[in-house]
């Protein structure tokens, strides 16, 4: 089952990935990588090579803020075009400091080993269907306008309040909203981890029917130097839920069962970024959600 889980997984990650627009860009120039370096940040303070970020963004809710960091980690200096393609549906807007940019636009010179610190804050309206809104911020070389570096700034719409499911799966962590719910394939990120440090999600498995429904939860195999915990209350679950599942037993309708799922990273790793499949399995269908775990950039 956890096989199939993962391939399942992998086949969704590959599904959504091909489907985002690259917005005209083209394969970078093989010495491209050392003119070059963008670093991203969604919550917390700490900036990630990974090239998403998921937040949870409440429609029609306040705009919620991305970290970029452009490094200049040539020998020369450098001037750069930045490039920002927000996603259909969606607001997202460039800032350095509080000037706002252009969708295109050109920094001054940049030394070596010099940065630029720049905000993208995405908003969605009250409208927005639940889905994930890719936002991209890409980096040419302003003189050759050549291709260096992108990232995808994601917002994750928020979980609706009302659910009606008996498979209800909200996952968060921190003071982000809850993302799932009976909609798969919706994913939140924590701050960027450094090896040795560990964070913890909260999911709730609820019935929201109107029948007596049992929940069942499993969770795909761990790689990236990173260990998994699950625990309900101080009990550790952990074996149920990486074997055959665990059961939350028969819930009346509005019952739930919270399941703290705790990521650490033991180990240095060559990812840039952990994901953590969550499947839940009702009387009335399924839902898969992602725990998403930046690594911090060395």
């Amino acid at each position: 089952m956890l096989k199939s889980f993962r391939r399942r997984t992998s086949a969704a990650l590959l599904a959504v990935v091909s489907t985002v627009a690259l917005v005209g860009l083209s394969a970078a120039p093989a010495n491209a990588a050392s003119s070059a370096r963008l670093l991203m940040k969604g919550v917390g303070s700490v900036y990630s090579d990974a090239p998403y970020n998921n937040v949870a963004v409440v429609p029609g809710g306040p705009a919620k803020p991305f970290g970029f960091k452009l490094v200049n980690n040539s020998g020369a200096v450098q001037q750069y075009k930045v490039e920002t393609a927000p996603a259909a549906g969606a607001t997202a807007k460039l800032y350095k400091g509080t000037t706002l940019l252009p969708n295109t636009w050109t920094s001054a010179p940049v030394n070596p080993g010099a940065s630029i610190l720049l905000t993208l804050k995405v908003s969605l309206p009250g409208s927005a269907p639940q889905t994930q809104f890719y936002n991209q911020v890409s980096v040419r070389d302003a003189a050759t306008d050549e291709f260096l570096a992108y990232k995808y700034a994601v917002a994750n719409t928020a979980a609706p309040a009302t659910q009606t499911t008996a498979h209800t799966a909200l996952l968060k962590t921190g003071s982000q909203a809850n993302v799932g719910g009976a909609t798969s394939y919706m994913y939140e990120s924590s701050n960027a981890l450094k090896v040795g440090q560990n964070v913890n999600f909260t999911l709730r498995l609820a019935n929201n029917s109107q029948q007596i429904s049992a929940i069942n939860l499993t969770a795909d195999g761990v790689y990236c130097g990173v260990v998994a915990t699950y625990k309900v209350g101080t009990t550790n679950v952990t074996a149920l839920v990486q074997g055959s599942g665990y059961s939350t037993g028969n819930l009346l309708p509005g019952k739930y069962k919270n399941v703290t799922v705790n990521l650490k990273r033991v180990g240095a790793d060559t990812c840039d970024a952990y994901y953590q499949g969550l499947h839940a399995v009702g009387v009335d269908g399924d839902t898969y959600v992602f725990a998403h775990l930046p690594f911090a950039a060395l």
